[in-house]
């Protein structure tokens, strides 16, 4: 129920526990048993968001680059999930019956929209901590002719963005 890391960017070595008095007792057995001068820093906690019901939403993106347009749209349906895990679960349910240009694989298809999702849950729209205990199910997607990979993750996340904003 201890972890230890260490930040890259100051050197130090960061102990994580199960609250301010587990982590005293830790800094107590270092000093006594291992004779080391360790300082401890202000405590801070890892706050997580996470939806409490379940919410359908349709998003499209029309926009329009140099001469190209590209058109995305989606509906999806997110869910608070009992997985204890930080990392969201994504379903893409019925793949073979959403409009998707020839141009675009299926693998790439999964990685904008998990890129999309990933993006979304960086920072919950609360107080801008990650969120957790997320299920995503794309119900539909509709790709329109030369539309982008990043214009699909991009239509993902504002779509999720705003299913958490209402979750």
């Amino acid at each position: 129920s201890l972890f230890v890391s260490v930040d890259e960017d100051t050197g130090q070595t960061i102990l994580s526990g199960m609250g301010e008095l587990h982590l005293e007792i830790i800094l107590d057995r270092i000093r006594r048993e291992h004779k080391v001068e360790a300082n401890l820093g202000k405590l801070q906690v890892a706050y997580r968001e996470a939806p409490t019901q379940s919410i359908n939403i349709t998003d499209h993106l029309n926009s329009s680059l140099g001469n190209q347009t590209h058109s995305v749209s989606v509906s999806l349906t997110l869910e608070p999930s009992e997985s204890v895990g930080h990392k969201p679960e994504v379903t893409l349910p019925n793949m073979k019956q959403m409009t998707i240009p020839s141009s675009i694989s299926q693998d790439e298809i999964m990685a904008a929209v998990c890129s999309g999702v990933q993006m979304a849950t960086l920072r919950g729209p609360i107080l801008a901590f990650p969120v957790c205990r997320v299920q995503v199910l794309v119900n539909s997607l509709t790709i329109g002719p030369g539309t982008s990979v990043s214009m699909v993750t991009n239509c993902i996340a504002n779509c999720l963005n705003e299913a958490l904003s209402k979750a």
